[in-house]
């Protein structure tokens, strides 16, 4: 080995340990999920399916970044590592892909299966937000979608389309992969389905990872999400008065019901774009002391897609009131899914009660007002 080498593999050495002490105890943990990011790999068995005409596991599709081609169907379960989110359980999908128009339905039991730490959406929460911080908003095709940075596989049961396909986060564009899926025809009908690809963009975010680069930041952190806070009303001038003033504080909360979006999505009906205006007219000229959008969803679907439609739901709603000039540097616009619902789900006229967006408001009215 030559001086030169020698001297190369030292530093080297040397920084990876500088990088690990600097980094602490989470540095190993950082490692192991950007090497994780790398791959998308899945395993999965099926039986007769008695829901459908179609065979349980069967197709092949490819995909490489925004094309793909093919055509795959699975119903059974499956054992994956996809992306951030390791998941083993029962398992349903179908996607069909013509270049850049792609078709797909997939739903995951995370009830009844087991998953690890970033697909349980209650425990991961500040990681998802993060990742919706740096969001791409799209305007070609589908004006106002958001898709955030990073995130899973959308759970979705109904058929859902798109142009340009950004469904799993603007930041895996560039996968390529192939699944596939066979049945035995004759007898059993039982089937083999597997996946496997690789994501380049995510082999050099694991070596930078290394020196401390976060490329991608997503490396795993004590998010939290920062409101600014209002600044205080200005102190009166010093002045004599007869009579006290008193400043009246005027708490009101309006509700965008399911019905004000358009269905399983987050655009603003006509009657929607109505209630912004609404709320736009009764703000005219009065001082906003507090100011949060909240998305709520039912028991319906995961609590992952409940908490994304209604993060989604009351995005469209803040920026709605922006552009119309509300844009209050304190509002916080936060998704409960279906943590708090406004009443049991126990029936689906309950349900629509406890799909919406609440926008709850403090403020004082034109100013003090006195006795």
């Amino acid at each position: 080995m030559t001086s030169r080498l020698r001297r190369s593999v030292t530093l080297t050495l040397a920084l990876v340990v500088a990088a690990s002490l600097l980094s602490g105890c989470m540095y190993a943990r950082h490692r192991t999920d950007d090497f994780l990011d790398v791959f998308d790999l899945g395993l999965g068995v099926t039986a007769e399916s008695q829901h459908s005409w179609l065979p349980p596991t069967f197709g092949v599709l490819a995909e490489a970044g925004p094309i793909a081609l093919g055509g795959i169907t699975h119903n059974g379960y499956v054992a994956e590592l996809d992306g951030r989110g390791a998941y083993a359980g029962p398992d349903s999908r179908s996607r069909l892909a013509l270049l850049y128009i792609q078709g797909w339905q997939h739903q995951q039991d995370y009830v009844n299966g087991c998953m690890n730490f970033y697909k349980d959406i209650r425990r991961s929460r500040a990681w998802h937000e993060h990742m919706r911080d740096m969001a791409y908003v799209k305007k070609l095709f589908w004006a106002g979608t958001v898709v955030p940075a990073k995130d899973l596989i959308h759970d979705d049961p109904e058929w859902r389309w798109e142009v340009f396909p950004l469904r799993r986060g603007w930041q895996y564009w560039e996968t390529i992969a192939v699944e596939a899926g066979i049945s035995e025809p004759f007898l059993t009908h039982a089937g083999l389905y597997a996946r496997v690809g690789l994501d380049p963009s995510e082999i050099l975010d694991f070596v930078l990872g290394f020196l401390t680069i976060d490329l991608k930041r997503d490396d795993l952190r004590d998010y939290v999400r920062v409101v600014q806070e209002p600044p205080p009303p200005p102190a009166p001038e010093p002045q004599v008065v007869e009579r006290e003033v008193v400043r009246t504080v005027t708490h009101r909360v309006w509700h965008f019901p399911d019905v004000l979006f358009n269905y399983d999505d987050s655009t603003l009906t006509a009657e929607g774009s109505a209630r912004v205006d609404e709320i736009v007219r009764a703000l005219s000229g009065n001082e906003i002391t507090e100011m949060a959008v909240t998305g709520h969803c039912c028991d319906l679907g995961t609590p992952e897609y409940n908490y994304e439609l209604g993060m989604r739901r009351a995005s469209t709603v803040a920026e709605a009131l922006r552009a119309r000039g509300v844009d209050f540097a304190g509002m916080e616009i936060v998704s409960m899914g279906e943590d708090q619902p406004r009443v049991p789900n126990s029936s689906e006229e309950a349900r629509r009660l406890n799909r919406r967006v609440e926008v709850e408001v403090s403020y004082y009215e034109n100013g003090p007002s006195q006795d």
